[in-house]
């Protein structure tokens, strides 16, 4: 990229002021990477803890760079001199000052604005800017050489309603800059102009509108903006220029991208092989590549990429079907006249082997496969009566996420009848097994979990599975139709906070049901990327916040906080599009902000303990292997050779077709909105998809009852099996947000006792926990 800028750069002076964060940081950055160190940088800011760790970040990569840092906040402009006086001896000679420093406050009419905004405005943004250039131009004319790069704005062109004092004080600086230029205009000292558009920085909005996140959010809402990086990647180029070259002014008017065809080597490549779609490239495809490939290098793209798509177009592992025993007199076959042909159910009729045999539970149970006959595919599913009253406890369905994790992890790990021993592979009962007081289905799916299985297709968006969990649930209440009037739930955790709002919104919508869907419960969820990848941030890097303690050192959390907003631009885009090319750069990009937790080698889904073996639990081991036990496969019904806990192939294929990042909140509104009530639990002590992150995205989920539930209070939940405090709970009345103490991902497994009392109260209608 930098060809022969290191050798213009090479031993040069840079002086960049409001270094500390945004353009200027970035900057700093930039030039340090082109001249490969071998420079002096002068930062100066307002936080020196910020400019501190810069110079650490600096050193620490170009150990032969010189950085000198120092306080300094332009808008108090006799501090300036003296700024300039105390540089040493070897940073005294400025060969390019930045003048970056700039302000924003506020979007009060003309009348309406604040003196002393108004004030601080012109003062950092004009009067600063200008004593520093004065000061700094003199050396230069002495020496007849150097560059000064303006940073202006396109506000200075063209002034908006509500930014009347900014945008005089650009107006201002562009034409001290424009006068500036022609008196120098004999000599060799270049004066460059940079006016950006609409470009997204750690704090400039967050300054405008004196910490109000939210309305700091929206300036960026509906545009693609620009960032600190774009800028900074600008004033190099300019300034690396041969001396002969001079570029005098860049305009970066616009934040959208413009409409011209972009060339992207990998994705071109990827499309031609067949694993994306041409037809879906169009420009926010190119946005989002854009703002990825500006970023990432280009090696590690396609790393991720190669990592995701091997083996792309083999079977899942699971589907290794043994054929004989598809479709035997074991069966009793379940079809319904709505489906035609395209779904039936078989429910395996006990003939020569019962699951009860297996000492798992002792109420009736059934097993079977949910067929979707005309791509092949087989849902596993297993059925337990309530300990208590089958007849009118409520039935619930029990999905696992992954996406790919069989939902016997569910049943035998966290919240199902038993759990298996290690080392004699034998059921052990579970006292606070869901099924205490309701009927309980775990459905494996999607197809390629567990014992399901697919021989022509896969399922690789959550879309998909929607419409096959209903076709399900009609068939199983059609066979069980005892069942059918009771209430019934759908509950999950982690990736299931995009199955259930999806196949809730089927259900909701569908009629002449057999049955009624009475409310939903997503425990740990993922369902509101754009939200819920912000709060890594806190729960890594703020105790006060995360109720823990900090996980990762002061830089990365620095790191984290400049990475955020251009995973929330590439997260918007898929937002807008929902489209594999445009969702994928979004997951490759925001699943390097797991870096920094990956590195403590703790584990993701519960912080206070270390990660252990694949998956961080390495007890789970004892599952798979009871369940490829053949007395076990004969007694289910098993169809498969093989048992497979989290099939990678079917994690890749979502991955593949950018469901992960994809908006499902949307549907938690529509079905609240129906009146159907929803329980949103997280474990306190989970980071992948923690408890602030669920708590972020309920607060901000857009339905009706979004203010009453936001002026509901938090209040302590004490469980009413042994009084102890659980957590707290928030509701009113159809939204309810849980935090359970000392629980991580998987909150039944780590608290059973809390876990049942949690379900108890739910289904008995108690959704304020009080």
């Amino acid at each position: 990229m930098f060809g022969n800028i290191a050798q213009r750069l090479a031993g040069k002076n840079i002086l960049i002021t409001g270094a500390s964060t945004g353009i200027g940081y970035h900057t700093a950055k930039y030039f340090a990477e082109a001249a490969k160190g071998d420079l002096k940088l002068v930062l100066a800011a307002r936080r020196k803890e910020k400019l501190e760790a810069l110079k650490a970040d600096l050193l620490k990569e170009y150990p032969s760079i010189k950085v000198h840092i120092d306080v300094l906040d332009v808008s108090k402009i006799n501090t300036i001199a003296p700024f300039l006086e105390s540089l040493p001896k070897e940073f005294a000679t400025v060969d390019v000052l930045v003048n970056n420093a700039g302000k924003a406050l506020g979007l009060d009419a003309i009348g309406s604005v604040a003196s002393a905004d108004v004030e601080e405005m012109f003062e950092t943004n004009v009067l600063g800017m200008i004593q520093l250039t004065q000061l700094v131009v003199k050396q230069m004319k002495e020496r007849n050489a150097g560059d000064i790069v303006q940073l202006g704005s396109v506000a200075g062109r063209n002034p908006y309603p509500g930014g009347g004092i900014y945008c005089a004080t650009k107006a201002a600086l562009r034409s001290f800059t424009h006068v500036l230029r022609e008196e120098l205009i004999n000599t060799r000292i270049r004066i460059i102009e940079i006016e950006p558009g609409n470009v997204a920085t750690e704090e400039f909005s967050l300054v405008r509108f004196k910490g109000d996140q939210s309305k700091a959010e929206k300036v960026y809402e509906n545009t693609t903006p620009l960032y600190g990086s774009d800028i900074a990647e600008l004033i190099l180029f300019a300034v690396s220029r041969p001396a002969n070259t001079v570029i005098a002014e860049t305009l970066n008017a616009l934040s959208f991208k413009n409409n011209q065809q972009h060339h992207h080597p990998i994705l071109d490549k990827y499309v031609e092989e067949g694993l994306f779609d041409q037809a879906l490239v169009d420009k926010s495809t190119s946005e989002a590549w854009d703002l990825l490939e500006q970023t990432v290098d280009a090696s590690k793209i396609e790393e991720e990429l190669k990592r995701y798509s091997a083996g792309e177009s083999k079977a899942p592992k699971s589907a290794l079907r043994q054929s004989d025993l598809k479709d035997t007199a074991n069966y009793e076959h379940i079809n319904l006249a709505e489906f035609t042909s395209a779904y039936g159910l078989r429910v395996k009729k006990h003939v020569e082997s019962d699951p009860s045999v297996l000492g798992v539970d002792t109420v009736k149970q059934w097993t079977g496969y949910f067929d979707i006959n005309e791509e092949d595919k087989h849902l596993f599913f297993w059925f337990f009566e309530s300990r208590n009253d089958p007849e009118n406890d409520p039935v619930i369905l029990w999905l696992n996420g992954g996406p790919g994790c069989s939902s016997m992890t569910g049943l035998f790990f966290e919240l199902g009848p038993s759990s298996i021993n290690g080392t004699t592979l034998t059921p052990v009962s579970n006292p606070y097994s869901w099924n205490s007081n309701a009927s309980v289905i775990f459905l494996e799916q999607p197809v390629g979990v567990g014992y399901s299985y697919a021989d022509k297709s896969t399922v690789s968006s959550t879309k998909q599975a929607a419409e096959d969990v209903y076709a399900f649930l009609q068939l199983f209440f059609a066979k069980f139709i005892t069942f059918a009037p009771n209430d019934f739930h759908i509950a999950g955790e982690s990736y299931a906070g995009h199955y259930i709002p999806n196949i809730a919104s089927v259900i909701a919508n569908k009629e002449d049901k057999f049955f009624s869907l009475t409310s939903v419960m997503i425990g740990n969820g993922i369902t509101d990327a754009l939200i819920q990848y912000y709060y890594y941030i806190p729960m890594a890097c703020n105790a006060t916040e995360s109720g823990y303690k900090q996980l990762i050192p002061d830089n990365e959390c620095e790191d984290l906080e400049k990475m955020y907003p251009r995973c929330a631009a590439l997260i918007k885009t898929c937002y807008r599009s929902q489209t594999a090319l445009t969702c994928v750069p979004a997951n490759l990009y925001c699943e390097r902000m797991m870096t920094p937790f990956e590195k403590t080698g703790l584990n993701y889904y519960d912080i206070r303990k270390p990660c252990l073996g694949d998956g961080c639990y390495p007890q789970m081991s004892a599952i798979d292997e009871y369940l490829n036990k053949p007395e076990v496969m004969a007694a289910l019904g098993s169809e498969v050779k093989s048992y497979v806990g989290c099939d990678n192939q079917v994690f890749r294929n979502f991955i593949l077709s950018g469901d992960e990042p994809k908006p499902f909140q949307q549907y938690v509104a529509e079905i609240l909105e129906l009146d159907i009530p929803v329980l949103i639990y997280a474990g306190d002590k989970d980071y992948i998809c923690n408890w602030l992150g669920n708590q972020g995205w309920s607060n901000k989920l857009s339905w009706f009852g979004k203010d009453s539930f936001n002026a509901a209070n938090t209040t302590n939940w004490y469980s009413k099996a042994d009084g102890s405090h659980a957590g707290t709970a928030k509701s009113n009345g159809l939204l309810t947000f849980l935090r359970v103490f000392d629980a991580g991902h998987m909150v039944p497994f780590d608290q059973p006792s809390h876990s049942l009392d949690m379900v108890n109260r739910w289904i008995s209608g108690d959704y304020f926990f009080t």
